[in-house]
C-alpha cells in the first residue's frame, strides 16, 4: 500500500516583534517502509513580509491532544533557502510512538528561534486532518471492537422436495464360475536312516584302598591316689527336756437321746435241731 496525501493550509501570517512566519503548507507522506515520518515545510518571513533568506532558524515542533497535552516533540535547527523557504520531516529525530495517531484529534504546536538558537518564539498551534492518521493504520494490527449482530434475516420458504426417481433395474447376476480341481496331496516323505549308536565309553577303573594307617599306642593309666583318713565320729547331742503335760479339758455335756429307730425284721426261723 502506497498512500500520498497533501493538505494546504490558508496562508496564516504570525506578527513577532522582529518577524512575521508565514506557513504556507503542510505535505504528507505515508509509506509502506519505515521510517515513518511527516514533511513539513514552511516560509519564514519578517514584519514586513519579506523572506529570511539564508538563514540559520531552530524549530520546536510538538504534537498535542485536545486537551494541550504534549504527545511527542524534537527540534530541528534547518537553513531557509532564498525564498525563505525551509524543509524539515517530524519523526526524523526521534521515533514517533506507535499509537500517537490511536485515538482523538491532534494538533501541530510551532515554536521557533530565527537567530537558530533556543530562546523560542511561540507560533500557534494547527488542527492535523485526516492524513496523519494513516500512520497509525499503517503499524497497527490491532483489529476495532466487533460491531453490535445485524438482525437476523428472515428464513427463507422451504424448498419443495424434488420427485423420486425411478429405481433403476436390477443387474442380472453373473454365472458361477466352474469349481478348480482339487490339488493333489503331497507325499509323505520317507524316514530317514537310523544312524549307528556310538561305542560305548569305557568303564572307569575303580581307585585303591588306601594302606590304613598304624593304631596309636595306648596312654599308660595313671597311679591311683591315696586314700583320705577317716574323720572323726561327732559327739551325740544332750537330750532334751520333756515338756509339761497339759491341763485335761473339761468333759463335755451330755447330749440328747436321739430318737428310737425302727424295729428291725423277724428274723427266719432257725432249723430244728437233731433228736437226741
Amino acid at each position: 500500500m502506497n498512500l500520498k496525501s497533501k493538505l494546504i493550509f490558508p496562508s496564516l501570517t504570525l506578527l513577532l516583534t522582529s518577524l512575521t512566519f508565514l506557513l504556507t503548507s503542510l505535505t504528507f507522506s505515508v509509506r509502506a517502509q519505515a521510517p515513518l515520518q511527516i514533511p513539513y515545510q514552511g516560509v519564514a518571513r519578517d514584519a514586513q513580509g519579506a523572506a529570511l533568506q539564508n538563514q540559520n532558524i531552530t524549530l520546536l515542533l510538538a504534537i498535542e491532544d485536545i486537551s494541550g497535552t504534549e504527545l511527542f516533540s524534537e527540534t530541528h535547527n534547518t537553513t531557509t533557502n532564498q525564498f525563505g523557504l525551509f524543509n524539515v520531516k517530524i519523526g526524523s529525530v526521534s521515533a514517533m510512538p506507535s499509537n500517537l495517531w490511536s485515538n482523538g484529534v491532534r494538533f501541530l504546536h510551532v515554536k521557533m528561534d530565527p537567530t537558530g538558537g533556543s530562546v523560542f518564539t511561540d507560533l500557534g498551534t494547527t488542527q492535523f486532518l485526516s492524513v496523519p492518521y494513516a500512520l497509525y493504520a499503517e503499524t497497527s494490527n490491532t483489529p476495532g471492537p466487533q460491531g453490535p449482530a445485524g438482525a437476523n434475516g428472515i428464513d427463507g420458504t422451504n424448498g419443495q422436495n424434488g420427485v423420486q426417481g425411478p429405481q433403476g433395474l436390477q443387474g442380472i447376476q453373473g454365472e458361477v464360475g466352474p469349481q478348480g480341481p482339487a490339488g493333489m496331496n503331497g507325499m509323505d516323505g520317507q524316514d530317514g536312516a537310523q544312524g549307528p549308536q556310538g561305542v560305548a565309553g569305557a568303564n572307569g577303573l575303580n581307585g585303591q584302598d588306601g594302606a590304613q594307617g598304624p593304631q596309636g599306642t595306648q596312654g599308660i593309666q595313671g597311679e591311683v591316689g591315696p586314700q583320705g583318713p577317716i574323720g572323726s565320729t561327732g559327739a551325740a547331742g544332750a537330750t532334751g527336756a520333756t515338756g509339761l503335760q497339759g491341763p485335761i479339758g473339761l468333759t463335755g455335756a451330755t447330749g440328747p437321746q436321739g430318737p428310737q429307730g425302727p424295729i428291725g425284721l423277724t428274723g427266719a426261723t432257725g432249723a430244728t435241731g437233731a433228736a437226741g
